[in-house]
């Protein structure tokens, strides 16, 4: 966390909570999902997408930079952090939903796996 500084929270789920940050080397701006890890249940789940993103390269897919772990003094807790482009746009869903309400129409590509 020493490198990045907290912007402000963009949400929270189950999972954990998600953040804009500001690198501090470059003052570039990312996304931070910070996940608490309450076991090793917990822990593992969260190294295992953190596994996943670090090993796609897609330019549909929100890019990966980095991932770490943290102890939080403060709550006394564990967490995974996983960092990622940041889209000011926003998500999939937002940029959808504000094509529906100005009615525009949008291009929409289907991907099929077709290694199964």
């Amino acid at each position: 966390m020493e490198s990045y500084k907290l912007a402000q929270r963009l949400g929270k789920g189950a999972q954990g909570s998600v953040f804009l940050v500001e690198a501090k080397e470059d003052g570039k701006k990312y996304v931070l999902k910070k996940m608490e890890c309450k076991d090793e249940a917990e822990a593992n789940k969260a190294f295992k997408e953190a596994m996943a993103l670090q090993e796609l390269a897609h330019p549909y897919i929100c890019g990966y930079r980095e991932f770490f772990v943290s102890w939080d003094r403060e709550e006394g807790a564990l967490f995974v952090c996983i960092v990622m482009d940041y889209y000011p746009l926003g998500d999939l869903e937002i940029c959808l939903r504000k094509k529906r309400e100005k009615r525009k129409k949008y291009r929409l590509r289907l991907c099929v796996d077709t290694t199964a």
